[in-house]
């Protein structure tokens, strides 16, 4: 298992490698099985005959094996670029909502009188939205966490706690918010699932 996608990458192109040499020496295999079937069938002598369906088939399983260790491995890639992907969304997304709410508190406090129901509701209305993001998040980590060391893994999720709480921190304060008002704008719930 590796670190990084990085590690991940330089890994995929190590087993295209190997799987290259390994294809390299097919043809070799093959000359070697055919010279040897002829030199028995000329000397009628079959006795290398089981150890040289041995070799091929030998020769056989270790190309398939390398094809899907190639494609393992693209998959654990494809789970991290996932990842990351969706990691970004939701970093981008809670961003523009922090910044959202920072302006609505902003003008709140530059002008006490300023009825923030209508900002608010927009907030509340996109709490779903940032939750089914987070446990998308969660999901897609459990794929990456099976291909992934465990100091990779310790990383990951405590890169996703950070994020959960943040985000929990928002909730707390769009919760704050609402209750400043003194008058119900709808149901917030503080935290996620």
């Amino acid at each position: 298992m590796t670190h990084t996608l990085d590690d991940k990458r330089k890994q995929l192109e190590e087993y295209h490698e190997i799987h290259n040499d390994i294809e390299a020496h097919e043809k070799l295999v093959s000359m070697v099985f055919e010279k040897t079937s002829k030199l028995m069938t000329q000397t009628n002598d079959f006795s290398l005959s089981s150890y040289l369906t041995s070799i091929q088939s030998l020769f056989e399983t270790i190309k398939l094996k390398s094809s899907k260790l190639i494609q393992i491995q693209s998959e654990c890639i494809q789970d991290q670029e996932d990842y990351e992907e969706r990691l970004v969304h939701f970093t981008d997304f809670l961003t523009q909502q922090a910044h959202y709410l920072r302006e609505i508190l902003s003008v709140k406090s530059q002008d006490p009188g300023f009825d923030v129901r209508e900002s608010l509701t927009v907030l509340i209305q996109r709490i779903d939205e940032g939750n089914a993001l987070i446990m998308d998040l969660e999901d897609t980590l459990a794929d990456v966490s099976a291909s992934t060391s465990e100091d990779g893994r310790e990383t990951l999720e405590v890169e996703l706690k950070q994020i959960s709480q943040m985000w929990t921190k928002h909730l707390k304060q769009i919760q704050d918010l609402k209750g400043s008002m003194g008058h119900s704008a709808g149901a917030v719930s503080v935290g996620y699932i």
